[in-house]
């Protein structure tokens, strides 16, 4: 904890530095990662702008509404894509990429069950959890009142009742979802398939998945290959929602999903209105972060590796990194020596297997050998904060889009750890300047 806490001192020090120095003295990634945080602590921009920046989901949510009326499958699936690719606003399912559970060196598209507000679907059925059931209700009828009137302190009539049928549209999806234990199973979540015997599987073609996901991807169905979908039932069950759901519903649900999405970067009352129900409510949490730690946290979320490297040039440099290597190679030799002599395993092959498996050990510490490149990401001292955070979740789609139907790319390190400094390496207290390193085994 107490090296945790260092090193976000340390990333904030990096972060009011690069705003000190000032754009012309800033490299195009510095710009950009300053920008992002400094537009993240402008409380008073945020509060200002209110919820203009969503102007251009909400006409998207309307388009949507007239095509479920005029039941146009077609329009209809492409607008949903787009929500999920342009704005990360994933409704009625979730998309990735992971490997291939029976070709891991290659990358396919999952498809997963999703579209819940709350976490999972015993919170829409256990009798346990009624009280965070109309905690949920209430929640979701004073952010619609918000997004209405950003003033309202409590949920009008009208916002009460769409509640109430955004509750029972998500506890529709809910019953087809696999239980915690049950998306563990990674037999049950593996139905790998064509895009078209997905459409098949998905019921009676009441759904237009095909164009769903090429609007959330960018690529055509060939393109796209074979996909996962992790539960085919809950699939089936979004192709009936959607086929029959009144516009009305639908238009409150996608309000509320955007609302849901956006909160965290948005005026005070959003946010607090956010925290109490996800924070407090669910989680126990009393109080809310400082608007730095929450500043970092965004600006990590978004230009993770941008920031990971600046941190690793002045507290991680390619002398620790390669005395790091060192060390772990020396623990290489070591295991390799040991399989060599454990008695237990006494059949040649099953040790000559061990050694293989060993030997295909990938070791990744500190910070990649190639960063990310953020070139494309735009971020503009402009741009109001929310339609920066819009950029980046594309462009973290489109670097997904990427991978899918593709070789895995094994050196690409995994996005929870992009700026690369949760991970204590005890070794290293002794060297200066050095105190965190990331340590990653892979097996190819």
């Amino acid at each position: 904890m107490i090296l945790h806490t260092k090193s976000q001192e340390d990333l904030k020090n990096i972060l009011d530095e690069l705003r000190a120095k000032g754009a012309d003295n800033c490299t195009e990634e510095e710009f950009k990662v300053a920008a992002f945080f400094a537009a993240a602590m402008d409380e008073d921009a945020v509060e200002k702008a209110g919820t203009a920046p969503l102007e251009p989901v909400l006409k998207v949510i309307q388009e949507s509404v007239t095509a479920c009326k005029e039941q146009n499958k077609s329009v209809l699936a492409k607008l949903l894509g787009t929500m999920a690719l342009e704005y990360g606003i994933g409704l009625f399912m979730g998309i990735g990429v992971s490997p291939d559970n029976s070709n891991t060196d290659h990358s396919i598209v999952q498809v997963s069950q999703g579209g819940l507000g709350l976490p999972d679907r015993d919170y829409y059925f256990d009798a346990e959890k009624e009280s965070q059931r109309e905690a949920y209700r209430k929640t979701v009828a004073l952010m619609l009142t918000l997004l209405q009137d950003p003033t309202a302190t409590e949920p009008t009539a009208d916002m009460t009742t769409a509640a109430v049928k955004v509750y029972e549209l998500e506890k529709s999806l809910a019953e087809a979802h696999m239980t915690k234990t049950e998306n563990r199973d990674p037999h049950a979540t593996y139905n790998k398939m064509s895009i078209a015997d997905f459409v098949k599987s998905s019921g009676d073609g009441s759904f237009d998945f095909a164009s769903y996901l090429e609007a959330a991807t960018t690529k055509s169905a060939p393109d796209l290959g074979d996909i996962n979908i992790r539960n085919v039932e809950a699939l089936k069950k979004v192709a009936h929602v959607i086929s029959t759901v009144e516009p009305q519903t639908l238009e409150y649900y996608m309000k509320w999903h955007t609302v849901r999405s956006c909160a965290s970067y948005m005026s005070k009352a959003f946010v607090d209105a956010s925290f109490d129900f996800y924070e407090k409510t669910l989680e126990g949490t009393q109080e809310i972060k400082p608007r730095w730690k929450r500043a970092m946290t965004f600006t990590e979320n978004a230009l993770g590796e941008a920031l990971g490297k600046l941190y690793c040039a002045k507290y991680f440099d390619e002398s620790a990194k390669e005395r790091a290597l060192g060390v772990v190679e020396q623990v290489r030799i070591a295991l390799e020596a040991r399989l060599k002599e454990v008695e237990w395993m006494t059949a040649d092959a099953t040790r000559e297997e061990a050694l293989k498996k060993m030997n295909k050990f990938g070791v990744k510490i500190g910070y990649p050998d190639k960063w990310l490149d953020y070139t494309t990401l735009k971020v503009d001292s402009n741009m109001s904060f929310l339609e920066m955070v819009f950029g980046a979740r594309k462009f973290d789609s489109l670097q997904d889009v990427k991978e899918m139907n593709a070789p895995t790319d094994r050196l690409k390190w995994v996005r929870f750890c992009r700026c690369m400094i949760f991970v204590i390496f005890d070794y290293f207290s002794s060297i200066p300047h050095v105190s965190i390193v990331y340590l990653f085994l892979t097996s190819s």
